[in-house]
């Protein structure tokens, strides 16, 4: 068997996995706080579609770690320098996004202000 080239970044996706794992716990943490029904679905037309009970917030980080998964078994059974690589940036890219809209939506329903545009 192979030793996959994915296993040298272990301490990356470490990293990635524990920062989704806080951003749950600062969900779980500050439930009180945040109101009943938050602007989960940015797509859906204005209004009360958009809107989503407080604990479907535990959905960003829980499918980041999903599709983090998915890509690190992809790249097991692909042994390619490249789709490697790939592999590493989607999860890169699925962890920022999934932190930026998490703190985005915070700051609209919080009384924190983290971004200012």
């Amino acid at each position: 068997m192979k030793t996959l080239r994915i296993a040298r970044y272990k301490h990356l996706i470490a990293l990635l996995v524990m920062l989704q794992i806080l951003a749950a716990i600062v969900i779980l943490v500050n439930k009180q706080s945040l109101p009943p029904v938050v602007p989960l679905f940015y797509g859906m037309p204005t209004g009360a579609q958009q809107l989503a009970p407080v604990n479907y917030l535990l959905l960003l980080p829980g499918l980041t770690i999903g599709i983090m998964a998915i890509a690190a078994v992809m790249a097991q059974y692909v042994h390619d320098k490249f789709i490697d690589t790939i592999m590493i940036g989607v999860m890169v890219i699925a962890n920022i996004l999934s932190l930026f809209s998490l703190l985005k939506i915070l700051a609209i329903v919080g009384s924190i202000r983290i971004f200012t545009f």
